[in-house]
């Protein structure tokens, strides 16, 4: 197999891009468990893993 010729400025961008797409869905993701936990009234247990 050969190496894959790739500029280490490139993979950080990338790498930083999906860090900052990921954040985002997280945010996303906390607040429809808030929002459920709102309409349930009660609090939903998070996984410890």
């Amino acid at each position: 197999m050969q190496d894959l010729n790739v500029e280490a400025e490139a993979v950080i961008a990338a790498l930083r891009r999906r860090v900052d797409e990921l954040s985002y869905e997280n945010v996303l993701l906390s607040l429809a468990v808030d929002q459920l936990q709102q309409q349930l009234g009660a609090p939903i247990r998070k996984n410890a893993g």
